[in-house]
């Protein structure tokens, strides 16, 4: 039936195609730091959801757990398949951002 099929986050209405997460790519490799990244998260995806393997690919180019948990905490709500989200916690090294990531999950 079709309600199986429903992704976990009901939100969801608009799902970035593939030639749309490449441009936000080229704009995350093209920014000058971390902070530059998070802005064109911001910019880029507005009114859009993604998939958690893409904010992996977005997080891996990023040089900080500040900023990379900044996004995560920014991205989860953005996310459709939410039950995937909590494996992302290894792009955090740091434990205090791990901590932060787990309270975020069951907020």
């Amino acid at each position: 039936s079709k309600d199986e099929l429903k992704m976990v986050n009901s939100d969801c209405e608009n799902m970035m195609d593939d030639a749309g997460f490449r441009k936000l790519l080229r704009k995350f490799a093209s920014a000058k730091n971390d902070e530059g990244m998070i802005d064109a998260f911001r910019r880029n995806t507005r009114s859009y959801c993604l998939e958690t393997a893409q904010i992996r690919k977005l997080g891996q180019l990023m040089s900080t757990d500040e900023y990379r948990y900044q996004l995560l905490d920014m991205a989860y709500p953005k996310t459709y398949d939410s039950e995937r989200y909590a494996g992302l916690s290894d792009l955090l090294s740091d434990s205090y951002y791990q901590g932060r990531f787990k309270a975020m999950l069951h907020k």
